[in-house]
């Protein structure tokens, strides 16, 4: 019960902050005029004479009848037509009331001042000066009409109840000078959030341009990433940005750049992505950001992101590249437990975006860097082996160019001798040195992984791939650490 009164006298809320402050204001007026003219009308008709009464009654009811239909135009939404209504009914309701019961000498005449700084709050300055003229007029029109004798006032002055129209004017003032000091720190507030705002734009509209400028002006992923971090870290005031990627068995992440010394104590560490108590590997797993508030408190969170960090507020934003989760970007705040809002959330994607995109672009490079040397090597080695018919030089000359363009860990080359269908090891490599014992030794096929004898012709000896427990350690041809 008591929430729904409250909810029905609460002012409207519109999508223009302006409306919305001014709605906030007129609804305080009027509910306060309400509450003043039903508190003080019956003491003051109380203290009439039996002859006045009625006509004061009239003009409360009337009164507040006119202020409670004002109230539900506010509240269905026509701000602008009730704070154009209410001064002209207060000068209308203040002119009415002294014609007939007082004169311009009396003190309520200074209601007209409460006339003029209510259309001053609610119309403006031009709104202020509109009705001072036209309290100027109707005092003037209410002076004549005693001058001609066409007007009568019939309440005599008494000491009592010149106190109270005094007190209820000055208490009037005092709450209009109130709600004035109250409008002006509110648009003082609203001018210094937007402000703020239009500063964190460009600040952000800076950063998204210096990345972008990096991402094009590089293709190292490293030398990106980190312009990213240190970027994202100004653009949001910050004190620590990290970017978490998944791991090739995409299982893990890993924070592999970082900024600040509260990132870059992360640095190398890996987070399972199943971890359950992972605020990075939840936003991953569920492909969605995430905000923490009063991080040191939470629930959420891995034990090492707390102590490394010290972090009193995350935001964690998805590295998504089309539909492929590459990773996140976490932001840590150590000084506000309450940082971090929508539209900082909004920011960070585009940053998120950007930062896959980089990725991406690092990615293709790699990989074509990677196949130009490998193409460039199978040459040099073509080159290097057709330049001499000594089967030993060759067989370690391709070796050697193999192993600059695959690094691998084990290397071997084996014969296939048809006739006797065996294979002989004419080369044996591991971490760069020959396996003591190999060279030489036949292997009969039914020891070795099936080879297609189809393949093979008796004549001419075949390089073969096998799998074997000793001396070579179970590994293949080539084999190459992951």
């Amino acid at each position: 019960m008591f929430s729904r009164l409250k909810n029905l006298l609460a002012p409207p809320v519109f999508a223009d902050e302006e409306q919305t402050r001014l709605a906030r204001l007129l609804t305080s007026l009027l509910r306060g005029m309400i509450v003043v003219v039903v508190v003080t009308a019956p003491v003051l008709i109380a203290l009439m004479p039996a002859s006045e009464q009625v006509f004061l009654l009239l003009i409360s009811v009337a009164a507040v009848t006119i202020l409670v239909g004002l109230f539900l135009v506010t509240q269905g939404g026509h701000v602008r037509l009730a704070s154009a209504a209410l001064p002209s009914v207060l000068l209308v309701i203040v002119t009415v009331g002294i014609s007939n019961l007082a004169s311009l000498r009396e003190g309520v005449t200074s209601a007209y001042l409460i006339v003029i700084v209510v259309a001053g709050l609610l119309l403006g300055g031009r709104g202020a000066l509109v009705f001072m003229g036209l309290s100027v007029l109707a005092a003037l029109g209410v002076l004549s009409a005693e001058a001609y004798g066409w007007i009568t006032p019939t309440l005599p002055s008494t000491g009592l109840r010149t106190w109270i129209v005094y007190s209820v004017l000055f208490g009037l003032m005092a709450w209009l000078l109130a709600l004035t000091t109250r409008s002006i720190r509110e648009g003082l507030e609203e001018a210094r959030r937007l402000s703020l705002e239009r500063r964190t734009r460009e600040r952000m509209a800076q950063a998204l341009q210096r990345v972008g400028a990096a991402i094009t002006a590089s293709l190292d992923l490293p030398t990106v990433l980190t312009t990213v971090c240190a970027e994202t870290c100004a653009a949001f005031d910050a004190d620590g940005v990290a970017v978490w990627l998944l791991a090739g068995d995409a299982a893990t992440l890993q924070a592999i750049a970082g900024h600040g010394p509260s990132a870059e104590r992360l640095l190398g560490e890996h987070v399972p992505l199943a971890d359950p108590d992972s605020i990075v590997a939840r936003a991953v797993r569920e492909r969605h950001p995430l905000v923490v508030h009063n991080v040191q408190h939470a629930a959420e969170g891995v034990p090492q992101l707390k102590r490394a960090t010290g972090a009193q507020a995350l935001l964690v934003t998805l590295i998504v590249k089309d539909t492929q989760a590459l990773g996140a970007l976490v932001i840590f705040d150590t000084r506000h437990p309450q940082r971090f809002g929508a539209e900082d959330l909004a920011a960070a994607g585009l940053l998120g975006a950007q930062i896959a995109v980089a990725i991406q672009n690092a990615r293709l490079f790699e990989e074509a860097q990677r196949k130009t040397q490998e193409l460039a090597g199978l040459y040099d080695a073509a080159l290097a082996t057709s330049g001499t018919l000594d089967a030993q030089a060759l067989l370690t000359r391709l070796y050697e160019h193999v192993r600059k363009i695959m690094a691998p860990d084990s290397f071997g080359v084996f014969l296939y001798n048809a006739d006797a269908e065996e294979l002989e090891i004419a080369l044996a490599m591991e971490s760069d040195e020959e396996v003591p014992g190999a060279m030489g030794q036949r292997l009969p096929l039914r020891e070795a992984a099936p080879t297609p004898r189809s393949a093979t012709p008796a004549t001419s000896p075949k390089c073969a791939t096998f799998s074997r427990p000793s001396p070579l350690r179970s590994c293949t041809t080539i084999t190459r650490s992951a």
